[in-house]
């Protein structure tokens, strides 16, 4: 039996480089929300970081469905 090391040292590293980004953008989306509410009772606009926020969880969204997408064969 032979392992080929090197494609499984680049599917770890990119497993664990597109990890890191997701859970980097769902903090992005919440510290987002967090400013937007502190923002929004001092009375001042919000919409910038309110649209950041939604943006950073639709990305994430989208690499989740695309995930699944690559997991489920019939959906090829």
């Amino acid at each position: 039996m032979h392992i080929d090391w090197i494609a499984l040292l680049v599917v770890a590293s990119v497993t664990l480089a597109v990890t890191v980004a997701l859970v980097a953008l769902v903090s992005t989306g919440a510290l987002c929300l967090t400013l937007a509410h502190n923002r929004e009772q001092a009375g001042r606009p919000v919409i910038a970081l309110r649209t950041g926020a939604i943006a950073a969880f639709a990305v994430v969204g989208l690499a989740a469905l695309f995930g699944l997408w690559l997991l489920i064969p019939y959906l090829h």
